[in-house]
């Protein structure tokens, strides 16, 4: 696990590029936990990240949750990325993240 304190934009709940005036942002504790899963033919990852202020605000109590984000993926050894596919779809059919058939 990992905590760090970052800014996070008040409006879009994410860390800013640029400096921010101190009504647009707040200070949050991230933590950060990495689990690994091997399961015998490839790992799954998953991390997990919790925002929680370390700021009061009128209605952001010291410690409130801010936001939760989830990411998981697999490390198949067989994956390929998903390109873009005409008007926002992804691979054509027969195009699979795996394998085609035969």
């Amino acid at each position: 696990m990992v905590f760090v304190t970052e800014p996070m934009r008040l409006t879009s709940h994410i860390e800013p590029d640029t400096d921010l005036p101190p009504s647009q942002k707040i200070e949050v504790l991230k933590l950060n936990d990495l689990r690994k899963f091997p399961t015998g033919i490839y790992d799954y990852s998953v991390m997990t990240s919790v925002f929680a202020s370390v700021e009061v605000r009128k209605t952001i109590p010291l410690f409130g949750a801010m936001k939760v984000a989830l990411l998981c993926r697999d490390l198949h050894p067989k994956r390929k990325p998903l390109r873009p596919y005409g008007n926002g779809a992804v691979d054509p059919p027969g195009q699979g993240v795996v394998e085609d058939p035969p």
